[in-house]
């Protein structure tokens, strides 16, 4: 939930050396010019089967001088369960609930019935992405979902958008237009028809049927509710 690069999470050995483990380091190009390491494509962030963006990024950072005009923004199709990799105890104030304490160990509700990852459309809302190399001074381009407390309450903090938890969590289906105003990016949205691909705490992948009640959706988000998913799951 940091802007700072992981080489095990990343498994872009050379661009992690390059840019000196930051995603904002400017790393040269050709002629004087420049990008910043959030700006080059990671291939295994993307789904081929997403036509709301290519993958060539969306727009320039235009924060320095000298800006090489391939270097935009990098979006993906992945994102974080907040209620996993935050800290949502901690209440709406992401300068410090984006630090999350859990263990796979301590996931009281399993880790094979938690989901850590889940699938967004690179494009939503007209020009709001994910954007892989995003921190939490704006949240509303981070890639994670669930942004809230575990008790149901959606978090403002550094976000454009009201956090979408509880019985109001569950993934949308939408047409893959980047100007779809339906699309809200505090959720996730379906992909692949039908069906919402997700990585799981043990490891695994599953395909979740896009008829999952709200209620089991939201209990394999929370890692410690107590609650678990119905025959739906």
């Amino acid at each position: 939930m940091t802007h700072r690069m992981s080489r095990k999470v990343q498994e872009q050995d050379n661009l992690f050396r390059m840019a000196n483990a930051n995603v904002y380091f400017p790393i040269p190009t050709s002629g004087g010019l420049h990008r910043m390491a959030c700006t080059f494509p990671i291939k295994t962030y993307f789904c081929p089967s997403d036509g709301s963006w290519p993958e060539d990024g969306i727009w320039m950072p235009g924060w320095r001088g000298n800006e090489d005009p391939a270097g935009k923004w990098m979006p993906g199709n992945y994102a974080a369960n907040f209620q996993v990799f935050g800290s949502p105890d901690r209440g709406n104030n992401a300068n410090i609930n984006m630090q999350t304490s859990l263990r796979v160990d301590t996931i009281q509700d399993g880790s094979s019935n938690t989901v850590f990852f889940a699938e967004r459309l690179r494009t939503c809302f007209t020009w709001y992405s994910p954007l892989w190399g995003h921190g939490s001074w704006n949240v509303s381009y981070m890639p994670i979902f669930a942004y809230g407390s575990q008790t149901g309450v959606g978090y403002t903090s550094n976000s454009a958008f009201v956090g979408m938890v509880g019985l109001n969590a569950k993934f949308q289906r939408v047409p893959m237009r980047s100007w779809n105003t339906q699309c809200n990016p505090a959720l996730t949205q379906l992909i692949h028809s039908g069906i919402m691909i997700v990585g799981m705490g043990d490891g695994g992948v599953k395909s979740v049927a896009e008829s999952i009640s709200p209620q089991s959706w939201w209990a394999v988000l929370t890692a410690n509710g107590g609650d678990l998913p119905g025959n739906d799951w």
